[in-house]
């Protein structure tokens, strides 16, 4: 236990980490400023700067925030397997996910992933609900706050709305015409911050410190996703797992 606390809640912030808390602890005007000339929208940074005002900028308190997502995004990962497939369905995805070791790592960091991941599964596990209470407007306000929260947090959430999109082309078109009601009010709740997303993917399409993509990048990300970012003894069996 404490080499788990000293490796992943107590060691000193990394730069990306860094970042998080100082930005977090600016005014909140001048931190929307801030990550609209960077390369992520706002959402994590507001949640974390609401905690800073209750509790101190530390590294425990910081990363609590992303294990809590971790947590929750477990939950839902249960709920929306188990009332797909039974509850043996349910506690086995929830393991996979559980130790995928990329997600794992990511609980412990400063960082938005864990809180865009609980933002994407609640956006889905609330579309499967609806489509079977397609007049429930709980579950169509649900699945827009958690879409909303998840495009404010990570621009990879608009990967996601797209895959909805597909699945019910292709398995729930009966819903349809509803979803895309729903779709559009995500839309306009995000029309405020597309000055923004376009200002920043012309910035990254300049001088960028990431190196092109190639053949070895897609190799190289399918690869830290089943076997954990870093190199040990462990990565060759989760990958091929």
């Amino acid at each position: 236990m404490s080499l788990l606390t000293d490796n992943y809640l107590t060691r000193g912030f990394w730069g990306d980490e860094a970042w998080t808390s100082l930005i977090s602890q600016l005014p909140y005007l001048q931190m929307l400023k801030t990550t609209a000339a960077d390369f992520h929208p706002p959402a994590y940074y507001t949640i974390v700067e609401i905690v800073y005002k209750f509790l101190p900028p530390t590294e425990v308190v910081t990363r609590s925030i992303s294990i809590f997502f971790y947590l929750f995004t477990l939950f839902l990962v249960y709920k929306l397997a188990s009332e797909i497939k039974g509850k043996l369905f349910g506690w086995i995805s929830t393991i996979v996910v559980a130790t995928n070791p990329i997600f794992f790592t990511y609980a412990f960091e400063a960082r938005n992933y864990t809180m865009f991941t609980f933002a994407a599964t609640g956006s889905i596990y609330f579309l499967w609900k609806f489509s079977t209470r397609p007049n429930s407007k709980l579950l169509a306000t649900l699945f827009v706050l958690f879409s909303t929260l998840g495009i404010y947090t990570h621009y990879y959430m608009f990967f996601i709305l797209a895959a909805q999109g597909i699945y019910l082309l292709l398995f729930d078109r009966k819903i349809l015409l509803k979803m895309i009601g729903l779709y559009i009010v995500v839309a306009i709740l995000y029309l405020p911050w597309i000055p923004f997303l376009a200002g920043q993917v012309k910035s990254a399409g300049q001088n960028y410190w990431i190196g092109a993509i190639d053949q070895r990048t897609h190799f190289e990300a399918i690869l830290r996703i089943f076997g954990g970012e870093f190199k040990n003894a462990f990565r060759p069996f989760l990958f091929s797992l």
